[in-house]
């Protein structure tokens, strides 16, 4: 998915909502409120360059979630700033199926076809910092919510190295490879990923609707478009097939489209 692209679309999306918007009466905006909302996401896939071979490896949108809880603080009128925390799980998923090429064809573990699906989630720490724009209905006990903002993001087990691997070498005094290098090497086929950074930032995008009730709290729902220019781990493989060996390497990145539910319980009404 182009993020770039979807970011402008979600501009367009937003302008007819603002057609639609007319303040007709005086509004009683929230001075203050504790929002608390959840928000399942559909995220991008990797970034995969194939480099030789047939492309075997490929990847897919996945599921993740996000669960924040935030601060919301009126400026002036319609416009307010927001500052919250929330735990993320950006994921990303990949399969590829393949017949290996066989060192020994009468070893007992030989497996004719080789299919592999996983799904790896990135968690993190997420610090949301928002400019928000309430525009009333027009009659209507529902609200317009704009919202456009950063994330600090801090990401768990940085720096840290997975490889996975289906081998076939075998000897009864040391059942499985003693380094990663020879398990690369008497495998058929490897996954490597190094996670390389720690904190990233990203910016996102919201617009969508909140419903208002008597006591002035209000139940939102919204669409969501997180982006992150940057890198979040980096990977590359390796799948020794019949026609030829595959391999290339693969970036993870923290973008996704999401639907934000939530609460949100009004301290202060007017000030």
């Amino acid at each position: 998915m182009c993020f770039k692209r979807i970011f402008s679309v979600f501009i367009l999306f937003l302008l007819p909502i603002l057609l639609l918007a007319q303040e007709t009466k005086q509004t009683e905006y929230p001075f203050n409120q504790l929002r608390i909302s959840v928000t399942p996401s559909l995220c991008s896939r990797l970034n995969v360059t194939n480099e030789g071979g047939a492309t075997i490896f490929q990847s897919s949108p996945a599921l993740g979630a996000e669960a924040t809880i935030s601060y919301y603080q009126r400026i002036v009128k319609e416009f307010g700033v927001s500052l919250g925390v929330g735990i993320n799980s950006t994921a990303h998923s990949y399969n590829f199926s393949f017949v290996p090429v066989v060192p020994f064809p009468t070893i007992p573990e030989y497996k004719h076809e080789i299919k592999e699906k996983r799904y790896e989630p990135v968690g993190m720490i997420t610090v949301p910092l928002a400019l928000s724009m309430i525009i009333p209905i027009k009659s209507s006990s529902w609200n317009i919510d704009i919202q456009a903002g950063a994330k600090f993001n801090y990401l768990f087990d940085a720096g840290a190295e997975k490889l996975i691997y289906d081998y076939w070498w075998k000897d009864a005094g040391n059942p499985f490879p003693p380094t990663d290098a020879a398990a690369k090497e008497k495998s058929f086929y490897w996954v490597e990923e190094q996670k390389d950074k720690q904190v990233l930032f990203s910016y996102f995008l919201k617009a969508g609707a909140t419903y208002t009730t008597k006591r002035n709290n209000g139940y939102f729902v919204n669409i969501v478009a997180n982006y992150s220019p940057q890198i979040a781990s980096e990977g590359s493989y390796l799948l020794r097939a019949i026609g030829g060996d595959s391999y290339g390497s693969f970036k993870k990145n923290i973008n996704y489209l999401g639907l934000e539910v939530g609460y949100a319980l009004t301290l202060c009404k007017n000030r």
